[in-house]
């Protein structure tokens, strides 16, 4: 049984959503790409909600196929 000092029911519920588009520059060979993720989540202490956070990323890129 672990050592925990306080009897707080911790609880995290959340969605994550990612949009994106590749764009081939040399057919088969090189692609480019961006996307954005979307990272919600509401956090819950004894079934209270303390809070929610929202973090946002985005990525741009290039891959190169052999």
């Amino acid at each position: 049984m672990p050592n925990n000092l306080s009897s707080d029911n911790t609880q995290e519920t959340g969605h994550r959503y990612t949009v994106g588009i590749d764009y081939f520059v040399i057919p088969q060979y090189v692609k480019l790409f961006t996307e954005f993720r979307q990272d919600y989540r509401k956090h819950y202490v004894n079934q209270t909600f303390q809070r929610k956070t929202k973090e946002n990323t985005t990525a741009v890129g290039m891959r190169v196929y052999w």
